[in-house]
């Protein structure tokens, strides 16, 4: 036992270390400050052990706040790499690594790829087992609720916080909880129940307070200034909006400041006031920028594009979608990037495995050629292990060529989504050019030119989506066209999204359709391809992906 903490008070000597290094390179104030606490700690022990750790947590998190997410993500990465550099834990490491996994989750959720974020929440709940780790399972739970949010699941996202609130409620730890009802504000918000929404807000903020929680105390304060627009209760809404990025720019906390100025371009946008609207927007999108928050500066260009829009300046609205698509694509490309660095890390140290075991394999050969019976019971027990080994690595590679897959499928419907949205904007734009009378051929021009490149966006977003579903599905869309040429593009676009197991409610979010007309749609596709009411679609579109595979 003693050993043991010998070796678990090592690995806190090795990050006390590795963070002072870190933090001597580090010219803000922040860094001067961890590098003194550090200092003064002396010589590492297990009575000082947690104390060190809370200080690195606190330098990540501070990292984090002030938008150097890179810098945090590379700090946490290195001591996950000292914690796990052998196949023992002790409880402190298993705590230090939970906060760990709850930090680069978040961070790499707000740098714009929330599937490595899934990765690390889902190594933290394998660590979970044992209930001395509620604390660190219910702020994991939180986080995959948050991902569930971001990604139109609301239905899944409530369950997760609800799991979260249940056990925060029974620890309680007053911080989590407060969380819990903020995140819970937010999905019933995007359902449409605003009373609902500004009740659970109130709710969790009765669990801080300005002088413990500053940053989160300020962040409600404009979530609720939010949530007060969209009641048309205005003065309210300013009031708590202004307040609440006051002390955020005191505090300097980059992702409230951003919010704070979105939402304030936002009101202004609904009270019709353009000017204000777009000053916000260009706030927003300007400190986004210099911290390379890129998800907030997508939601920046997003907001700019909604005033250029009300404003008439619709070739504004449309430069402003082009540059969030770029940075989409900038996004999509950096976390496959970072998956394939994984993978190679993988195989590397398979690789290197396997060459000891062919040395040690050579080196039993040479012994045994020496006594002929020992060769002959080694060779044997040798074939059974590799017999049993193959069969590892061929459930590993099909687990492994599973999980690409559903990575495959949710990149086809992430480049669906985008082009329905775009579809979307397109339909209003012909609405709104037939209603607007165009006074002479100059105006004509121009819109046709706009809709034009709207067009081209489209199509290109369409045919990705069917090369990255064609990736995981091959033939299923010409096995479609074949066997019911009467089917249009939209009819086979709705039966991959069903084949995908997605319901009528998911498809209504992606395709910016009301449900009703989604239901509608699948009737007249069940009529189009000859089922009777007995006939479960999706059931029938999966079977026709299974011949197609």
């Amino acid at each position: 036992m003693s050993s043991c903490r010998n070796g678990s008070v090592e690995k806190a000597r090795k990050i006390k270390e590795y963070v002072s290094s870190v933090a001597k390179l580090d010219s803000s104030e922040y860094g001067r400050t961890v590098r003194i606490r550090l200092d003064s700690i002396g010589k590492v022990s297990e009575d000082n052990e947690k104390k060190i750790y809370n200080i690195v947590n606190d330098y990540s998190r501070s990292l984090l706040s002030t938008g150097r997410h890179l810098e945090a993500i590379e700090l946490m990465e290195n001591e996950e790499n000292i914690l796990t550099a052998d196949n023992h834990l002790e409880e402190s490491d298993i705590r230090q690594l939970l906060s760990i996994y709850v930090g680069l989750g978040a961070a790499y959720d707000e740098t714009g790829m929330p599937g490595i974020g899934l990765d690390y929440y889902s190594k933290g709940l394998s660590l979970t087992s044992d209930t001395v780790f509620d604390k660190y399972r219910a702020m994991l739970y939180n986080n995959i609720g948050v991902l569930y949010n971001r990604s139109s699941r609301n239905d899944m996202a409530e369950q997760y916080f609800r799991k979260s609130l249940q056990i925060n409620l029974k620890t309680k730890l007053k911080k989590e909880i407060f969380l819990n009802y903020n995140n819970l504000a937010t999905v019933f918000d995007e359902e449409g129940e605003v009373k609902k929404a500004l009740d659970a807000s109130l709710s969790g903020l009765q669990y801080i307070t300005a002088e413990e929680d500053p940053e989160d105390f300020y962040c409600t304060q404009i979530s609720l200034g939010s949530l007060y627009s969209r009641n048309r209760e205005m003065e309210m809404a300013r009031s708590y909006l202004r307040n609440g990025l006051e002390h955020l720019e005191s505090v300097n906390f980059v992702p409230g400041r951003v919010d704070a100025y979105q939402q304030l371009a936002k009101h202004y946008l609904v009270i019709d006031k353009l000017d204000s609207a777009e000053c916000y927007g260009n706030k927003a999108l300007k400190v986004s920028q210099s911290a390379s928050l890129t998800p907030l500066e997508i939601s920046s260009l997003e907001v700019l594009s909604d005033t250029h829009a009300a404003r008439g300046e619709y070739d504004k609205a449309v430069r402003d979608l082009k540059r969030c698509d770029v940075l989409k694509d900038s996004l999509r490309n950096e976390e496959n990037r970072l998956r394939l660095k994984e993978w190679e890390k993988i195989t590397s140290q398979e690789f290197e495995r396997g060459k000891t075991v062919n040395a040690s394999i050579a080196y039993w050969w040479k012994v045994c050629a020496i006594v002929f019976i020992m060769l002959f019971l080694i060779a044997v027990g040798f074939c059974i292990v590799r017999l049993k080994s193959t069969a590892k690595e061929q459930a590993r590679l099909s687990r492994e060529i599973d999980r690409m897959n559903r990575e495959m499928t949710s990149l086809s419907i992430d480049n669906m989504k985008e082009h329905e949205g775009i579809e979307s904007v397109l339909e209003d734009l012909n609405a709104l050019f037939q209603e607007i009378p165009m006074k002479n051929i100059g105006q004509k021009t121009r819109s046709r030119s706009i809709i034009a490149k709207l067009n081209h966006i489209s199509d290109n977003a369409t045919d990705e989506f069917k090369h990255y579903f064609d990736k995981v599905h091959p033939d299923f869309y010409r096995q479609l066209e074949t066997r019911y040429p009467d089917l249009t593009a939209r009819d086979i676009r709705l039966c991959a999204l069903l084949m995908l197991g997605l319901s009528t409610k998911e498809i209504s979010s992606i395709t910016y359709r009301e449900v009703r007309s989604v239901e509608s749609a699948r009737n007249r596709l069940r009529k189009k391809l000859g089922l009777d009411l007995n006939v479960n679609l999706p059931e029938f579109l999966r079977a026709l992906g299974r011949d197609s595979v």
